[in-house]
C-alpha cells in the first residue's frame, strides 16, 4: 500500500473497466525489422511488480529482468532505464486507482471490500522493511514522488466517493465529512505498514491487524 512494492495488490474491483493498465507508458521503436513481441510492456510489468511485492531487500535492474523472464537488454529497450521501469510501474499503480465507485448500489459493501484487499501487510518483517525502503526512494525522486501523490490523491478521491455514497444509503451516518473520513482510511493504512516495520516480530498480531484497525473505525462510524 505505500509505495511500488506493493503495487501488486492493488484492490481489484470486478471486471476493473476502470483500471486498464493500457495507461502505462509505452515506448514504441521504429525497427521496421524487429521480431514481434513475446512479452507486452503489460506483462512484464506483472510480473515486475508481483516480484516486488515479494522483495526483502534490495531490487536491481538484473534482478526485475530475472522475474520478468527476458534479458536485461529487453527493460532496457522497453522502457529506457530502471528508473523507467520504476515510472512505469508508478503509473500503472496510480491508473490502477478506481474513478468511481463500481457498486452504486453497495457503496458501504465495497468500502468493506477495500479494507478485506489493502490490509494485507506482509508477514515477514523483512519485506515489509523492504516496502518502507521502497517508498523511501520513490519520495527522494522528484519524478516518483509526484506520482505518488497523485496515487495517493486519486485513492482519497475514490474512498470519498465510497463514504459519500454509503452516507447517502443510511450508513456511516456519524463519519466526519467524507473527504476527512476517507484520509483517515488511507492514512490509518499507511501508518500501520510503517509500525509494523518497525516492529521486530515476525509477524502482526491479530489485534493489531489493519482489517480490525479499519472495521473498528467504520463501526465507530456506523
Amino acid at each position: 500500500m505505500l509505495s511500488r512494492s506493493l503495487y501488486a495488490t492493488t484492490p481489484s474491483p470486478p471486471l476493473r473497466p476502470g483500471r486498464t493498465l493500457g495507461s502505462v507508458r509505452q515506448l514504441r521503436f521504429t525497427n521496421a525489422m524487429a521480431r514481434p513481441r513475446e512479452h507486452s510492456d503489460d506483462d512484464l510489468l506483472d510480473r515486475i511488480g508481483a516480484s516486488l511485492a515479494d522483495a526483502s531487500g534490495s531490487w536491481t535492474m538484473a534482478e526485475a529482468a530475472r522475474a520478468a523472464g527476458v534479458h536485461p537488454a529487453t527493460l532496457v529497450k522497453r522502457f529506457g532505464s530502471w528508473h523507467g521501469v520504476l515510472v512505469a510501474l508508478s503509473r500503472r499503480w496510480s491508473a490502477a486507482v478506481p474513478e468511481a465507485p463500481h457498486t452504486p448500489q453497495d457503496r458501504l459493501g465495497e468500502l468493506r471490500s477495500w479494507v478485506d484487499e489493502v490490509a494485507r501487510p506482509p508477514q515477514d518483517r523483512s519485506h515489509r522493511v523492504a516496502g518502507v525502503a521502497m517508498l523511501l526512494e520513490d519520495l527522494k525522486d522528484d519524478e516518483l514522488s509526484q506520482l505518488l501523490s497523485e496515487g495517493w490523491d486519486r485513492q482519497i478521491a475514490y474512498l470519498t466517493a465510497l463514504v459519500s455514497g454509503a452516507h447517502d444509503d443510511g450508513h456511516l451516518t456519524r463519519s466526519p465529512d467524507p473527504r476527512t473520513a476517507a484520509a483517515l482510511l488511507l492514512d490509518l493504512v499507511n501508518g500501520f505498514y510503517l509500525r509494523a516495520a518497525a516492529s521486530a516480530r515476525s509477524s502482526a498480531t491479530p489485534d493489531a491487524a489493519p482489517q480490525k484497525l479499519l472495521n473498528s473505525l467504520l463501526e465507530s462510524w456506523t
